[in-house]
């Protein structure tokens, strides 16, 4: 598995990832990935959320009665442009799989930042 990005695309674009995860947690688990399965793939800055407030203002808790990893949110991927603008929701409600990265990057090429 490689990065999404080149170091080149990088420079226009500022990838986040939202955690219910404490900081540390989720430090400890980028360490380790990045560490053992998917050296230098976690190459973005990764948020906690512990108290669900972005998660629930963007309505992607799975509530535990959902058959899909109950208590996770879901797998979603939003692209926001420069003036803090959602132009992409990229989710699968049917697989839940995350988006591929050809996905991504041509969200990012729609809206120029690519």
């Amino acid at each position: 598995m490689k990065s999404l990005l080149t170091p080149e695309e990088k420079r226009g674009v500022k990838i986040l990832g939202i955690s219910l995860d404490t900081h540390e947690d989720s430090a400890k688990m980028i360490s380790e990935t990045n560490r053992e399965e998917y050296p230098g793939v976690f190459d973005m800055t990764l948020l906690s959320d512990t108290p669900h407030e972005v998660v629930d203002r963007y309505g992607i808790y799975n509530p535990a009665e959902e058959s899909f990893k109950p208590g996770i949110p879901y797998p979603i991927t939003y692209i926001i442009n420069k003036q803090g603008i959602v132009t992409h929701r990229l989710f699968d409600q049917v697989t839940y799989e995350r988006p591929t990265n050809i996905q991504v990057k041509t969200a990012l090429k729609e809206i120029g930042a690519l």
